[in-house]
């Protein structure tokens, strides 16, 4: 199956400074990607780059199989098909919902855009709300309407620039599963930007983890968090802890513990790695040997995040049952539980 959208070996260059370096990734027709780094790692330049924004230094982009940029050849944004959602909607303040949503429909008969608008409003839930002002609406409201908006001139591709930082953290995460529906039923291809892994999780089929301009490692939401290619992707997805340990010559590893059978240490036989360990991969056992002090916790509910230290003062994190309520300074009864093992060169 042909890519909907390719980078090749992409760079972009601000005189001096590399914003993106020698990037490639692609999307299937229909696949939702994304994205994802700290502030300032290349992400919203890459998405830039696509929309036609920022000229390529190296590299070629193309979309349904035809050249959008290269080097010294960029078709204008009118001509992508592009539509854009952006970091602060860009909702215009003195249009109304409707007319916000019809903005890019010049093209079309009069009795079309008026369907064209309802349909929308209607597909993002707001298909009462179309003479009311951006100003009237709430935070989610208005992330709807700029999707709507997007979405009405029927374009190839629809590249989102964190489109939920202004919202509260737990409207992030529901938009953004709310948002992969809506594109999904639109069977609509998308490239969200986001430093936000929940939102990358909640919507993302294939997540691009770029760190000062390049890639780290592409893959599926569990490859990352499950199979993370470095110490960096480890510490980037998902909560957890990459500590040394030492690995013997047969292949178990010495951390505080016991000693844990590593089949995949081999190469680190006789020196040091270092191992990821999730909240997950540390259990509470009452009636376990072992027992290690209590850094930090913090409450989740119906549970505890505990911080715990190791006899060589390295911090591991654990979740446990609200009902141990161990305080800081105590000692909490653990075992390991590892399933998979991620180990790394040590940092």
């Amino acid at each position: 199956m042909a890519e909907h959208l390719k980078l090749r070996d992409v760079s972009v260059h601000y005189g001096a400074f590399t914003a993106a370096h020698n990037v490639s990734l692609s999307l299937q027709a229909g696949e939702i990607g994304c994205l994802l780094g700290p502030s300032g790692c290349g992400k919203t330049t890459l998405l830039r780059a696509i929309g036609s924004f920022e000229p390529l230094s190296a590299g070629e982009i193309s979309l349904q199989g035809s050249t959008i940029s290269g080097v010294g050849n960029t078709l204008p944004p009118e001509q992508r098909q592009v539509g854009m959602v952006f970091q602060d909607f860009a909702l215009f303040p003195h249009l109304d919902v409707g007319r916000n949503v019809d903005f890019g429909l010049s093209h079309m008969k009069r009795s079309q855009r008026a369907a064209r608008v309802s349909d929308m409003l209607e597909l993002v839930g707001l298909g009462q709300s179309g003479k009311a002002y951006p100003h009237e609406l709430s935070g989610g409201q208005q992330q709807r309407v700029a999707l709507a908006r997007a979405l009405a001139p029927k374009p190839r591709i629809v590249l989102l620039d964190e489109p939920f930082s202004g919202l509260d953290s737990e409207l992030r995460e529901q938009l953004a599963g709310e948002v992969r529906q809506l594109l999904q039923r639109n069977q609509m291809t998308a490239l969200l930007v986001t430093h936000d892994q929940h939102e990358a999780f909640a919507m993302a089929d294939q997540i691009t983890l770029i760190n000062g301009g390049t890639v780290v490692q592409s893959g599926t939401p569990d490859d990352l968090y499950h199979r993370p290619i470095d110490a960096f992707t480890a510490g980037f997805i998902g909560e957890g802890a990459v500590i040394a340990v030492q690995v013997n010559g047969d292949g178990t590893l010495d951390f505080g513990l016991g000693l844990l059978q590593a089949p995949v240490a081999a190469q680190y036989a006789g020196r040091s790695a270092g191992l990821l360990l999730r909240p997950t991969d540390i259990a509470y056992a009452a009636h376990s040997s072992v027992s290690l002090p209590v850094a930090a916790r913090a409450f989740r509910g119906a549970q505890y995040l505990y911080q715990l230290q190791l006899p060589d003062g390295q911090l591991i994190l654990c979740l446990a049952p609200v009902s141990t309520n161990v305080s800081v300074g105590g000692l909490l009864p653990v075992s390991c539980h590892l399933d998979a093992f991620s180990l790394f060169e040590p940092s």
